[in-house]
């Protein structure tokens, strides 16, 4: 079976979505997003105001991959996230993986790796390829929310 790889790894290499492998199977089973991704599905509908129906799900992939944005043939998209990596992720981390997904399998956002213009250190976007360290966290992500969430919410 061929994953769909559109994703955050915890080191990402540059693929977009025209770089999607599509699996061969219309009759996909349906997922429903896991209770734990509940607030964030909300926090993420609430600064976008868009409705998500993309699935999130707790799956058992590969270990250098935080998490996917699955595409199946018939068009039919679900996250799936790594319950390994996500249990040493912190609250703004998680978050940050959520938003990111979701701008892959909602926004059609591919990765962008560019720094922000007043800050050189800091990437411009949560849809970077690679996850916040704890450092980015507290000196990027915190002091910058507002401009990744209007980032990755607006179309």
């Amino acid at each position: 079976m061929k994953y769909v790889l559109l994703f955050l790894l915890i080191s990402c290499g540059k693929t977009s979505l025209n770089d999607f492998l599509r699996i061969k199977k219309d009759n996909v089973k349906r997922s429903k997003t896991d209770l734990t991704f509940k607030d964030y599905v909300k926090s993420f509908e609430d600064k976008s105001n868009l409705i998500v129906l993309v699935p999130i799900i707790f799956k058992d992939i590969p270990m250098k991959y935080a998490g996917l944005c699955v595409v199946y043939s018939n068009g039919y998209r679900e996250i799936q996230i790594n319950g390994k990596l996500w249990a040493d992720y912190n609250e703004e981390q998680r978050e940050a993986l959520i938003f990111h997904e979701l701008g892959h399998c909602v926004m059609n956002k591919s990765h962008d790796d560019s720094l922000m213009v007043h800050n050189k250190a800091c990437p411009n976007s949560i849809m970077r390829s690679y996850m916040f360290s704890t450092y980015e966290i507290d000196s990027c992500y915190k002091p910058e929310y507002n401009h990744y969430v209007e980032n990755i919410t607006k179309g």
